[in-house]
């Protein structure tokens, strides 16, 4: 299992568990009962696509992910340079603790996975 913090606000965040069966397709998180509403919320508001909850265990599609009010779909890439030149507007990629994005004005833009708000052009 991987601890993932989830934060619900600059100072405030919640460990939550992500399950060894989480796939190519969702990611599964376990987080204290009494902070679902509040973890649910702060993924939401982070872009993340939440599929369903089941008591506090939360399943989040980690294929399609919203960044500045556009909805993006995942190309994920083994080589980022290469993903450079492959990639298509509104398609993204996980790179390590980050998260790239080939924005729909055609730039490309990285954040930390944890607060897409905190990104950079690149």
């Amino acid at each position: 299992m991987v601890t993932r913090k989830i934060w619900l606000d600059a100072n405030r965040f919640v460990s939550c568990e992500v399950d060894d069966r989480s796939s190519d397709t969702f990611d599964f998180y376990t987080c204290p009962k009494d902070r679902v509403f509040e973890v649910v919320s702060a993924m939401r508001n982070n872009g993340m696509l939440v599929a369903s909850i089941d008591g506090n265990r939360i399943c989040v599609n980690r294929t399609k992910m919203w960044f500045q009010g556009d909805l993006y779909k995942l190309r994920q890439c083994s080589d980022l340079f290469e993903w450079f030149g492959e990639s298509k507007k509104g398609e993204f990629t996980y790179y390590y603790d980050r998260v790239v994005f080939h924005t729909h004005s055609g730039k490309f833009c990285a954040a930390y996975f944890e607060d897409l708000n905190n990104y950079i052009e690149i």
